[in-house]
């Protein structure tokens, strides 16, 4: 079981994090205001768009990461006007090695790389593909 925390409890976000519960992780979603509260005494509610069903998935949720928090991966899912202000946490958090973006950034990826200061692999799919 691994350990992970969700950045982003919008839609992606919470879709994530409770896939990944369901698969048996270890999740933590970080939400704010009355996202926060909603998580927290309902869980996670998915709707099928197909069939209407509803699954309602028990996460734990939090406001903040906190720096003494131990996670194998932290998955940022905010959108990119927001990333702004998670940067200097997982800056300032360096007990996880593993940061997933999965953020549209078409201007790339380096500043962020530069702001968490501890990256030691980047796919480029530029490169990789011969992209110009």
């Amino acid at each position: 079981m691994k350990n992970i925390l969700i950045f982003g409890a919008g839609v992606l976000g919470s879709l994530y994090a409770a896939r990944l519960k369901q698969s048996g992780q270890n999740v933590t979603l970080v939400a704010r205001n009355t996202r926060l509260k909603d998580i927290d005494e309902k869980g996670v509610v998915l709707q099928h768009a197909l069939t209407g069903k509803t699954e309602i998935v028990s996460v734990r949720v939090v406001e903040h990461l906190h720096d003494n928090d131990t996670y194998d991966l932290i998955v940022v899912l905010v959108r990119k006007n927001q990333l702004a202000s998670v940067l200097p946490l997982l800056e300032a958090h360096n007990a996880t090695r593993n940061i997933l973006f999965m953020v549209n950034n078409p201007s790339g990826y380096v500043d962020w790389a530069d702001a968490v200061g501890r990256v030691e692999w980047t796919l480029n799919l530029r490169q990789q593909f011969k992209l110009h």
